[in-house]
């Protein structure tokens, strides 16, 4: 057989009904931060099914990340597949920032949707771009490598976990629970042994890649005064990081996107003479994480000329710069050959103004590309008539190309000899 039959007999193996179902039986599945037991126990019944090795590993009380393996015959590279089982939609409206809050006229929303098939070209679920239909292409494209009875060398490894979008512990000084903490799931993952040679992230990309996801960095700005009206001075301090907003923004440009700087609490003591305000910026891979904390202090500098008794504290709380993965990394060259062969084109390198776990994934080793079925902004147009009601919705054809991809991937870098002790990026 040939190479290219070779191609064409695992991309034809994908069973399209198959992907389509769990796309919209994950869809159905509420799973807000905090709150995705759940979609992790439906999985753990999926991946044994198709016949992986599957465990639910616990990450916090009802909490668990969803881990299947394919395991090879050793010797060869292998390939995580990572996705968040958590979605923007609030469960408890406190879970939340109020930058995070989608959906609905007033920002928050307790009804999902319902997922269903609209006609032969979308489905529609409750964040069904973010990121269920990347994990129903993961699913697909494995079923479609098992089926196809290749020989794979390295391991094949599908994650799903918890905890990878915001939830606001941070700026109600509240909770010092470790399970509250962003990107969690991964993190947990990395540190119990889930490791990888090298790994796809599908957040929604419209089939575009991403090599450079923003970085993030959170503090918290304490101003200490007596005498003074902590409420107007919280009030001149949020007024002042609100009005740098834009310049901030501007000032580091990046591929015609500008970093977001948030504001995501405020807290009084008036006992003490004390108010924090939390903020959440982020960078790109052009920024120091820690000029950018000083960049803060400066504005605070120019403020404090106007208040002369107040002494202000900025603390940085988490710092997570952002990474790049090169062109040449074996999994992107994989990607593009994987991305041309089933859609007959070279792919589009896209940029992309969020953080996540792939930034979490590159620093602990694993070089991870972005691509996935889903909407991104800037991208080909979706249904929907916000960029949050579009992640509702999921092109067909978007979804199997993906899982195609996948595959191929798959059956591509699994099937490779590890090269003695070298890292495949010595390839």
């Amino acid at each position: 057989m040939t190479n290219q039959e070779s191609w064409l007999r695992i991309a034809s193996a994908v069973d399209v009904n198959k992907v389509i179902r769990w796309a919209l039986e994950l869809a159905e599945i509420y799973s807000p931060t905090g709150s995705e037991n759940a979609v992790a126990e439906y999985l753990h019944g999926e991946y044994r099914k198709i016949g992986l090795h599957s465990k639910l590993q616990p990450v916090a009380p009802q909490r668990c990340n969803a881990i299947a393996r394919l395991q090879g015959t050793g010797g060869g590279y292998s390939l995580m597949l990572n996705c968040h089982l958590d979605t923007f939609l609030l469960g408890n409206p406190q879970r939340r920032f109020h930058f995070a809050k989608r959906g609905g006229k007033d920002g928050v929303t307790d009804r999902p949707i319902k997922a269903l098939q609209i006609d032969e070209h979308w489905l529609t679920g409750q964040e069904i771009g973010n990121m269920k239909c990347a994990m129903a292409a993961y699913l697909g494209a494995i079923d479609a490598i098992i089926r196809s009875e290749l020989d794979l060398k390295g391991d094949i490894i599908l994650a799903g976990v918890v905890g990878a979008d915001p939830t606001p512990a941070w700026a109600e000084s509240t909770s010092n629970d470790q399970g509250d903490q962003i990107g969690v799931g991964t993190k947990f993952m990395l540190n119990n042994g889930i490791y990888a040679d090298m790994c796809i992230l599908g957040e929604p990309t419209s089939l575009g890649v991403a090599l450079a996801p923003f970085g993030r960095v959170r503090l918290k700005v304490t101003s200490i005064g007596t005498g003074i009206d902590q409420f107007e001075l919280t009030s001149e301090i949020v007024s002042a990081f609100e009005s740098w907003r834009s310049e901030y923004g501007k000032a580091h440009t990046f591929h015609n996107l500008q970093p977001s700087l948030s504001i995501a609490g405020v807290h009084f003591q008036p006992a003490s003479s004390e108010s924090s305000v939390y903020l959440e910026l982020r960078t790109t891979p052009h920024q120091n994480s820690l000029a950018a904390v000083d960049e803060v202090r400066e504005v605070l500098s120019r403020l404090q000329k106007h208040n002369s008794p107040v002494e202000t504290i900025v603390e940085p709380l988490m710092i997570e710069p952002s990474t790049v993965v090169a062109p040449d990394q074996p999994v992107v060259r994989s990607l593009f050959q994987a991305h041309t062969r089933v859609c007959g084109t070279q792919p589009q390198i896209l940029y992309v103004p969020w953080s996540g776990d792939a930034n979490r994934l590159n620093q602990s080793g694993i070089p991870t590309v972005i691509y996935g079925p889903g909407w991104n902004i800037g991208s080909k147009g979706y249904k929907g008539d916000t960029s949050y009601n579009a992640m509702n919705y999921q092109n067909i054809d978007d979804l199997v190309s993906a899982t195609r991809v996948y595959s191929l991937m798959m059956a591509d870098i699994a099937t490779r000899s590890r090269a003695g002790t070298r890292h495949p990026d010595a390839d």
